[in-house]
């Protein structure tokens, strides 16, 4: 897998910067909802089962918004839905982080039913497009394991927020750790940018093929 960084036939500087991108994003994300469960439990007090449904109304939100997610992706592409999901959940984490380290006490009953609907609807749009951009951005030879190592940059992803959010939480403390992981969801977003949209990506040729051979255009 390390010669596909390497080679000039391996992944093209796009998909990298795509990787560095899902990596930033996937610890981002784990720095806020790996510690979310204890803020609410040890914390806060709140009983169990209360937060459990609260994590159930995120998973409803992921079911309810993947066919609205699956309409703005063949409307607007893959990136921009991506963007849109960076920049919603970037807003969502470091806006809950602020909060807690100016008034450090349980949000309103509606701010957390409506907060955890808007987790579970963003995740559904970054997740769809992280996936499809995926599969556009690498060349057909290298798409399976592309896929692959989406998922294993995921699973990283989360090791490394494990760690480093769990320590953060217990020194520094929620507000701080919160606020961590939207700016690195606003730096995952910057590097993002200098991705190039999956049907600049594939424009050209790919071992002497046309790139209408390689697959559809898509945004």
């Amino acid at each position: 897998i390390l010669q596909l960084f390497t080679r000039s036939d391996g992944f093209q500087k796009g998909t990298k910067r795509f990787f560095l991108s899902t990596l930033i994003s996937f610890i981002g994300m784990g720095f806020f909802g790996i510690p979310l469960s204890m803020l609410f439990s040890q914390e806060f007090g709140l009983p169990s089962s209360y937060v459990f449904t609260l994590f159930l109304l995120q998973h409803i939100g992921i079911a309810v918004a993947y066919p609205f997610a699956t309409r703005r992706i063949r409307k607007r592409g893959n990136r921009y839905v991506q963007m849109v999901a960076l920049w919603l959940r970037g807003g969502l984490f470091a806006g809950f982080g602020a909060y807690l380290a100016l008034f450090n006490q349980v949000p309103s009953q509606a701010v957390l039913v409506s907060g955890f609907v808007l987790y579970g609807i963003t995740w559904s749009s970054f997740q769809l497009s992280g996936v499809s951009l995926t599969s556009r951005l690498a060349r057909e030879e290298n798409r399976g394991l592309a896929l692959g190592l989406y998922n294993a940059i995921a699973g990283l992803g989360w090791i490394l927020a494990g760690l480093g959010g769990g320590l953060m939480a217990e020194h520094v403390g929620y507000g701080a750790t919160f606020m961590t992981a939207g700016a690195l969801l606003m730096i995952s977003l910057i590097v993002l940018l200098f991705v190039p949209s999956p049907s600049r990506a594939v424009r050209g040729t790919a071992h002497g093929r046309p790139a209408a051979s390689v697959g559809p255009r898509v945004r």
